[in-house]
């Protein structure tokens, strides 16, 4: 485990023992630190994760780069829409 996670962890331990003390300030200061080290580690990963896609395609493996997008954005979904007449019928 590197430093930066062991850091986060530490500052969740933080967290929580002054989750239900009176002063609320230093868990606030905490839970907004945490939120904005996890949004800046999330930012970084996908960073080293679309330079990893990049890298793949200008290999011209477009397999592997195409698998990795599908992993980070899902499948895609098929949307069925309904259509009716103007009484309400199916059509």
């Amino acid at each position: 485990m590197d430093t930066q996670n062991e850091n986060n962890i530490t500052l969740i331990e933080q967290r929580r023992e002054h989750k239900h003390d009176k002063n609320k300030s230093e868990y606030n200061r905490l839970r907004n630190l945490i939120n904005r080290q996890a949004k800046n580690d999330k930012e970084e990963w996908l960073g080293q994760y679309c330079e990893e896609i990049e890298k793949q395609l200008n290999r011209g493996n477009t397999e592997t780069s195409y698998n990795h997008i599908r992993n980070l954005f899902g499948k895609p979904k098929i949307k069925n829409t309904i259509i009716e007449s103007k009484e309400g019928k199916l059509l």
